[in-house]
């Protein structure tokens, strides 16, 4: 690989932001996805999925706070 055909070169700085979701919005997803990827004849009834979203809504809410 010559050096015109890499992505970082001797020098260079890399930031990497890792984020994470909190245990609750896991759930959810999860939920979510168990309800989309369905098909099998033999499923379960669809479940509620769990939200934290009052009035009927389904969704979850979060915020994310960044420092630098």
């Amino acid at each position: 690989m010559s050096e015109d055909d890499r992505l970082f070169r001797k020098g260079d700085i890399v930031v990497l932001e890792l984020y994470s979701i909190g245990q609750e919005a896991a759930d959810y997803l999860f939920d979510i996805e168990a309800e989309i990827f369905r098909g099998g004849p033999f499923d379960p009834p669809p479940a509620n999925v769990r939200s934290n979203i009052e009035g009927g809504a389904l969704g979850y809410f979060s915020c994310l706070v960044l420092s630098k």
